[in-house]
C-alpha cells in the first residue's frame, strides 16, 4: 500500500471500488470516477492517474491484450460473495473440469470477442 500513498486512482463510476479504496487503509488516496472502464484505461494512458482499480477478469484482459502498455499489480482482492457456477454435491466431480475450461475461454479469441462485444462499453 506504500506506493498508493497519495495517488491518484481511477475507478469505474457506479461501483463499490471508491468505498473499497477508502477502506482499505490506503494514506491520502485521490479518486477519480470514470463513465466505464476504457475511460478509465484512457486516462492511465493520458496519465490523468496513477493507477486504475478494475475486476480481476477485465484486468487480466487489458494486460494481455495491450502490447504490454498496462500490467496487472498485485494480487487479486475479494470483496463479496463474487460469482459461480452452481454445481450439485453429487456432482462436485465436475469442478476441476469446470474450472479448467473456465481458464480455457478465458484465454480464448471467443472470451476476447466476446469482451470486446458485452462488456467493453460498460
Amino acid at each position: 500500500f506504500a506506493q498508493l500513498e497519495s495517488k491518484k486512482i481511477g475507478v469505474q463510476a457506479g461501483t463499490i471500488y471508491a468505498t473499497q479504496i477508502s477502506n482499505i487503509g490506503l494514506i491520502n488516496p485521490v479518486i477519480k470516477t470514470y463513465e466505464n472502464d476504457p475511460a478509465a484505461l484512457q486516462a492511465l494512458t493520458n496519465k490523468e492517474v496513477d493507477y486504475i482499480l478494475l475486476d480481476n477478469p477485465t484486468a487480466l484482459y487489458w494486460a494481455a491484450n495491450s502490447s504490454g502498455v498496462f500490467k496487472v499489480l498485485g494480487k487479486p482482492y475479494a470483496y463479496g460473495y463474487g460469482i459461480g457456477i452452481a454445481v450439485k454435491k453429487s456432482d462436485a466431480s465436475l469442478i476441476p473440469e469446470l474450472n479448467k475450461a473456465l481458464l480455457h475461454y478465458q484465454s480464448s479469441d471467443d472470451y476476447k470477442q466476446n469482451y470486446a462485444r458485452f462488456l467493453e462499453s460498460f
